[in-house]
């Protein structure tokens, strides 16, 4: 299992893609995609929110600093493939998991709990409390 976090266009498209099949299977609605597009861009800033700043990197930390932001998305891909991918925003001390989706192939290999395990793990080394 591969488990990374970023939030370049080809994860943002990734995202969408699975959170689209999983509302299909499961039934449930989402909103349209420019709505989680504005999500990852506004908080992936690393600024206050309403602020204006440079677009935060992969490798930035988040959290400690009251108030900053960040956003990424975590993939989890097994064989080549991504299986899951949620996305998680952090402002101050708090990571949130804001939405996921994930395939239903190889479902056994419990793909969207790697990622939200490596979510977890990540905002703690990154200083998140909750």
């Amino acid at each position: 299992m591969k488990v990374r976090s970023d939030s370049t266009a080809v994860d943002f498209e990734t995202f969408w893609n699975l959170l689209k099949a999983t509302a299909s299977r499961a039934g449930f609605g989402i909103h349209p995609k420019a709505h989680y597009r504005a999500i990852l861009d506004q908080f992936k800033s690393g600024e206050k929110p309403g602020q204006d700043g440079a677009a935060g990197s992969a490798g930035k930390q988040v959290g400690k600093e009251a108030g900053q932001t960040d956003a990424r998305i975590v993939t989890a891909g097994y064989q080549g493939k991504v299986l899951a991918a949620l996305l998680v925003i952090y402002f101050g001390d708090r990571a949130i998991y804001v939405h996921g989706g994930s395939a239903r192939e190889h479902a056994t290999v419990m793909a969207p709990f790697a990622a939200q395990w490596y979510a977890i793990r990540q905002a703690k080394e990154h200083g998140c409390r909750w």
